[in-house]
């Protein structure tokens, strides 16, 4: 067996147990956030909730988000770092160019969403959220959510609309 291969298999086993792990995780949050005190009300009115674990949830939550981020600028890094400047082909695509353009619409989205997101102040459970950076920053990352979503959903379907009809050909 080659390096290469070796390496490609070890890589994939140590992504599959990082997924199964953080997979697990989640779902051990999540179950403690509804299981364990998720009816207690609220102190100043109890016609609301206040669970218990909300405190972990969110810090797990946030951790999950900071380590995320961290792993990609480490990837980028790394990459950009093995690959240089030289443009790369597989299977016939530009890989340089390809995620150039990805990185480009991701933060072209971000500024847009933020740019044209909404300020307007909301009510939640009785407390009044007018801080117009994070209401701008919560509908940016809705909105880039789910453009990003939408837009990956139509590239695999024009991918495999495209590949059934060159094999007919």
């Amino acid at each position: 067996m080659r390096q290469g291969k070796r390496s490609y298999q070890s890589a994939g086993k140590l992504s599959r147990t990082v997924l199964y792990a953080l997979l697990s995780l989640t779902a051990v949050v999540f179950l403690l956030f509804f299981a364990v005190g998720f009816q207690m009300p609220y102190v100043d009115n109890p016609r609301f909730n206040a669970p218990l674990l909300t405190d972990v949830l969110l810090i797990f939550v946030a951790l999950l988000a900071g380590c995320s981020l961290a792993a990609v600028v480490w990837a980028v890094v790394v990459a950009v770092r093995r690959r240089g400047r030289k443009p790369r082909t597989e299977n016939g695509i530009n890989v340089t160019k390809l995620s150039v353009a990805v990185s480009a619409v991701t933060i072209v989205l971000a500024v847009l969403s933020f740019a044209f997101g909404s300020a307007k102040p909301i009510i939640i459970n009785a407390s009044r959220y007018d801080t117009v950076f994070w209401l701008k920053a919560a509908d940016m990352f809705v909105v880039s959510s789910l453009v990003l979503l939408l837009l990956a959903v139509a590239l695999i379907v024009a991918g495999y609309v495209r590949q059934a009809l060159l094999s007919r050909k």
